[in-house]
């Protein structure tokens, strides 16, 4: 499920602003365990830096 996205000048109509608004908080409570996981074991992004295609 994606979120819609306003339209350039424009604005969203009601009922997208509720679907956005109901993916929204399904999504959090999904999530937000994993962000706090990520910040106790302080694994936030990783730089490869062992490849060939890396110069």
């Amino acid at each position: 499920m994606a979120l819609q996205k306003k339209p350039k000048g424009g604005e969203l109509r009601t009922d997208e602003k509720m679907r956005n608004k109901r993916i929204s908080s399904k999504r959090d409570s999904k999530q937000r365990p994993y962000a706090v996981i990520k910040n106790v074991f302080k694994s936030g992004h990783t730089r490869l830096t062992t490849s060939k295609e890396i110069r």
